[in-house]
């Protein structure tokens, strides 16, 4: 394994970047085109991804010979960058991105111009949550308890959720790289 995203279920890349996931698959998280039953064991999704992220229940990842956002499981919110559920992966566009992120009912994704744009819980369609048109975003999370977001642009820290949808830009330019977890928010500075 070379990469692993854990939340209620999980997902797993291969050294041939091959994507399995496992766990509760109510709502088609799993990415295997059902739901319902619990899936034991890494199981393929077909996909080969550089980058994989779990909310509550769907999942998203970035393909890896195209760059191109898939993404799958519950979409009631919009979290999937399109309107519905999917069982299997699903394909966001045609842009290429660079990282992913997913709260419990949202989806936070950087693309390769740099922009952020999120979708789902307290989101209107796909929007650029709060950020404008600000580009040199390399990295975003997601705390996926309460839809709260930190990302990198420029050195900055920046944060938000999905409740406000209003960036709180950091005054500081020596971030490289932002994680959240259900009680820790961390960051790494440069210097």
């Amino acid at each position: 394994w070379t990469g692993v995203a854990v939340g209620p279920h999980a997902c797993a890349t291969h050294t041939d970047q091959s994507l399995d996931c496992w766990g509760p698959n109510g709502q088609g998280q799993i990415g295997v085109g059902t739901s319902g039953n619990t899936i034991a064991g890494p199981t393929s999704t077909g996909l080969k991804a550089t980058q994989v992220a779990i909310g509550s229940r769907h999942t998203c990842a970035i393909e890896a010979s195209t760059g191109h956002l898939f993404c799958w499981g519950d979409g009631s919110n919009g979290q999937l960058f399109a309107a519905g559920s999917a069982t299997s992966p699903r394909q966001v566009g045609t842009e290429t991105w660079t990282k992913v992120a997913c709260g419990r009912q949202t989806s936070c994704a950087i693309k390769s111009d740099g922009t952020v744009w999120c979708a789902g819980s307290g989101y209107t369609g796909t929007a650029q949550v709060g950020l404008g048109a600000k580009t040199g975003h390399t990295d975003v999370t997601a705390a996926i308890d309460d839809d709260t977001y930190y990302a990198v642009q420029s050195g900055k820290l920046v944060t938000w959720s999905s409740a406000s949808n209003a960036a709180n830009d950091g005054a500081e330019t020596q971030w490289a790289q932002a994680s959240a977890s259900k009680f820790e928010r961390c960051a790494v500075r440069t210097t």
